[in-house]
């Protein structure tokens, strides 16, 4: 797509440039023409000629630029139809991105979630079975108390 707008923006600058040149020959042309026919022609009826072929030149030109103009124009319209793509694709491609990236993030938190979840379940779990294992083995074991610690005699019965 970048190098599509580049040969767009290049054939607007390649036309507007030729129009340019076009204008310049044919108003350079015109008025050398002019200059020699009244240098040469002294009487109306020369002038006149002169006139009506710098009018026609002139006219050559203005049509040229015209031309030039708008084949221009249609390239500049195809370069703001371009960009306006560009710049639509970019913005769907950016949505999608943060789209993608935002349910990514509530996948992790999920997951993180359920791993914290599962980590207290298994910790309680694990909690709730040590304790009923120490109070059913201490009813049934002969446990009795010795200085700073418990002294199991009879861990099962």
């Amino acid at each position: 797509m970048r190098h599509h707008l580049q040969q767009s923006a290049v054939l607007v600058v390649i036309v507007v440039a030729a129009a340019a040149v076009i204008v310049v020959v044919i108003v350079v042309v015109g008025v050398a023409v002019v200059a020699a026919a009244a240098a040469a022609a002294a009487d109306v009826v020369g002038v006149v000629v002169v006139v009506v072929v710098f009018v026609v030149v002139a006219a050559a030109a203005a049509a040229a630029a015209a031309a030039a103009a708008a084949a221009a124009a249609a390239a500049v319209i195809v370069v703001v139809v371009v960009v306006v793509v560009a710049v639509v694709v970019v913005v769907v491609v950016a949505v999608v991105v943060i789209v993608v990236v935002v349910v990514a993030i509530v996948v992790v938190v999920v997951a993180v979630v359920i791993v914290v979840v599962v980590v207290v379940i298994v910790v309680v779990v694990v909690v709730v079975v040590v304790v009923v294992v120490v109070v059913v083995s201490s009813s049934h074991a002969g446990i009795k108390k010795e200085g700073t610690g418990w002294k199991f005699s009879e861990l099962f019965h």
